[in-house]
């Protein structure tokens, strides 16, 4: 049974903000082409007082292997109204989700903006990507994940935006871009004007000894342009069905591919 899953793009502690009563909200397909409200038990609720639950993006994925799907909900922290905590939800079944983000070896200040999740390492498990703050979360296929550090990204793109950082990815996607089987990176940017604009592009170099990915980034080698403004959505799509997988970037005013 299909479901409609909504959410509130800022939540705000402050009553200046005018935020207060915007809530996630959870729809069941009842298979008759109408959608039944469903969120008052579902555990998905936006509460102005306790803070359950609040996000900016959501991915879904079923994260420890029980044939249920699960919500991973993503919350920055860039804004005075920005809470800076996601959380993985874990699906329980009839519509009813439970928290289970420390169980799962994730931490309580988890925040990004934008990001994917998809089997990164070629495991059949599902890991996490967040942009802005550059972490990936690598599945231990019994219900936790495993951080991986890394060094393949310039650290200025995830330092905090709080601290007056303002070079920030945002927006991340995955995709077979040269066709060898392995699932390569595309992150955007929500930088200020200080730098060029432009996506960046990196390739799985294939799996390390302790099974996890290694990326290069190839974004001048492939001819990958700067833009006069950020590029904070991407995407990898076959636009043209030549079998190839292009890349797609949003800006203010148009789209690049």
């Amino acid at each position: 049974m299909a479901c409609l899953f909504t959410l509130t793009s800022h939540i705000a502690n402050s009553s200046e903000d005018n935020n207060h009563g915007r809530s996630n909200a959870l729809y069941r397909n009842d298979g008759q082409g109408a959608m039944t409200d469903v969120s008052a038990n579902s555990n998905l609720i936006y509460n102005i007082d306790t803070i359950v639950v609040s996000a900016r993006n959501t991915f879904v994925l079923d994260y420890d292997g029980d044939g249920r799907i699960d919500l991973l909900m993503q919350d920055d922290d860039c804004w005075r109204w920005s809470i800076g905590e996601s959380h993985l939800m874990r699906n329980m079944g009839n519509m009813v989700f439970k928290d289970v983000t420390l169980d799962a070896g994730l931490p309580k200040n988890l925040n990004g903006l934008g990001g994917f999740v998809g089997d990164i390492n070629m495991d059949t498990w599902p890991d996490i990507f967040f942009a802005h703050t550059n972490v990936m979360y690598i599945n231990n296929r019994d219900g936790t994940f495993r951080k991986l550090d890394y060094e393949f990204f310039d650290p200025q793109y995830s330092a905090n935006a709080r601290d007056g950082n303002l070079v920030w990815t945002c927006g991340a996607e995955i995709g077979d871009l040269n066709g060898d089987g392995l699932l390569d990176m595309v992150l955007g940017d929500h930088f200020g004007n200080t730098l060029d604009h432009k996506a960046h592009v990196y390739i799985n170099k294939g799996i390390d000894e302790n099974g996890d990915p290694r990326f290069e980034e190839v974004s001048e080698e492939i001819g990958i342009d700067t833009v006069s403004q950020k590029e904070p959505f991407v995407a990898i799509e076959d636009l043209d069905n030549d079998g190839d997988m292009d890349i797609i970037v949003s800006t203010r005013e148009s789209i690049h591919y």
